[in-house]
């Protein structure tokens, strides 16, 4: 599961719940709106590092294979 989809969950989580008892309702939805945002920011950051990997990729030389974990990648 990745971090983003873990973030979701908390999300959930805390959304089914209810706001903490020791909080406002305004001081809740504040947070759940911070925490929507971080996970926007961390959508953003992991699509710019796909995105960079995959043009590492276009840059291989042709006829390369190499192994990343049980895959066999061949350029």
């Amino acid at each position: 599961m990745s971090e983003s989809e873990k973030a979701k969950e908390i999300l959930n989580q805390l959304n089914k719940k209810g706001y903490i008892k020791d909080r406002s309702k305004k001081s809740y939805e504040k947070r759940s709106k911070k925490i929507e945002e971080e996970l926007i920011k961390l959508e953003e950051r992991s699509n710019e590092k796909e995105r960079k990997n995959n043009e590492s990729f276009i840059n291989l030389p042709s006829g390369l294979i190499f192994m990343v974990d049980n895959f066999k990648i061949t350029t």
